[in-house]
């Protein structure tokens, strides 16, 4: 009975703990300077490229 407790507060650690990582990484992706198309192809990329980059990511549409 102790070990199926054991489980279930580890289990509900484990939400709560990817949850919170979960956001901060949104967080810090959402507060980085740059642009991660640009970043991912170079910075010698021509435009059209990054373009198309950006559209696949879908960095276009709003959160």
């Amino acid at each position: 009975m102790r070990f199926a407790a054991f489980l279930g507060r580890r289990a509900a650690y484990s939400v709560f703990v990817l949850l919170g990582l979960s956001i901060l990484i949104f967080i810090i992706a959402r507060i980085m300077p740059g642009d991660p198309a640009r970043m991912a192809v170079g910075a010698r990329a021509p435009q059209w490229v990054v373009d198309n980059l950006r559209e696949q990511m879908h960095l276009t549409e709003p959160l």
